[in-house]
């Protein structure tokens, strides 16, 4: 999934100046609210900030300055060195749920913002209650939720999994690897996504940037539409190989940069048109294990140039 992020600043009254130029952490709370600008409502109102505020899969930044003092942990610890999220409600009632969109775009977002080297935790990675803390914790409050509170190991295990650099996707020679070896997971609707045997990974579309060019990786699955293909007749003894597509673009597919059938070539998006062999690749069964069939994909362009490529999750 790939959130939707949008500026929603909260008066400057509503918080304090710049304290330092990293946060240690990620403060986690609930909203007490059911939509976005019922809880911007609330926080301007009381003269109170967090970073961020999420519903589903949309994100609203509340200051425009991350490295400022939010006013509403109840502690100085947390004001000055965490950035807080205020995460929607389905429900004003204990244990004050959120919805599972919610909790994804929470994790992707502490991921983006580590990435980015906003949020810098002690070793590099998440502890529940530590740095990635409940409100609860730093003031008297029942905030986050039980909701919330009980998957906190969980969304923290989430986050640091999403930390975990992501592979890029080339076309290599053959050597017989498990990372040059893929099943295709099928959905109800017909689409699959497309795992890796070695890593477990998805080939993975990132931030859903579906623009010509964008470079294939593979990523922790995470039920994204930006992890979903559709496909044609994946068996083998097919001549020019099949098209795999972006379930969120389906006039894309993946393909071999720039027809170059050398090792350790890129596999991107690129429009798709009639011919292309760099967007055709040729299954050919690999192993069957624990019922799971595994294909080598070699890329049918290379083929044709008398080069047994095939794709491939860098080492």
């Amino acid at each position: 999934m790939a959130y939707k992020l949008a500026q929603k600043h909260l008066p400057s009254r509503c918080y304090g100046g710049v304290i330092s130029s990293t946060k240690r952490g990620m403060g986690m709370h609930h909203a007490y609210a059911t939509s976005l600008q019922a809880c911007y409502n609330a926080l301007s109102s009381r003269g109170l900030s967090t970073g961020f505020a999420i519903q589903d899969d949309t994100v609203w930044q509340l200051m425009p300055d991350l490295r400022c003092q939010e006013w509403a942990t109840g502690s100085t610890d947390g004001n000055n060195n965490l950035i807080s999220v205020e995460i929607i409600n389905t429900s004003l009632k204990s244990p004050y749920p959120v919805s599972d969109l919610s909790i994804q775009a929470y994790c992707e977002l502490v991921a983006d913002l580590t990435r980015q080297g906003i949020v810098k935790p002690s070793g590099g990675k998440f502890v529940w209650r530590k740095t990635n803390v409940p409100h609860r914790d730093l003031s008297a409050t029942a905030c986050p939720g039980d909701y919330l509170f009980s998957r906190g190991e969980q969304i923290t295990e989430k986050i640091n999994k999403l930390l975990v650099p992501q592979t890029k996707l080339t076309v290599y020679d053959y050597w017989g690897g498990h990372n040059q070896q893929w099943a295709f997971v099928e959905s109800k609707d017909g689409s699959a996504v497309v795992v890796n045997r070695k890593s477990g990974k998805a080939i993975d579309v990132p931030a859903a940037n579906y623009s010509p060019g964008t470079q294939l990786l593979t990523y922790e699955r995470n039920g994204g539409s930006n992890q979903s293909f559709a496909y044609k007749d994946i068996k083998p003894g097919i001549e020019a190989g099949v098209r795999i597509t972006p379930v969120g673009a389906s006039k894309m597919a993946l393909a071999v940069s720039g027809a170059t059938y050398e090792a350790g070539t890129p596999v991107i998006l690129w429009d798709t048109y009639a011919g292309a062999a760099e967007q055709m690749f040729t299954p050919v069964i690999a192993a069957v294990s624990k019922g799971v069939t595994y294909y080598v994909l070699y890329s049918y362009g290379a083929l044709k140039a008398g080069k047994a490529l095939c794709l491939d999750e860098a080492a």
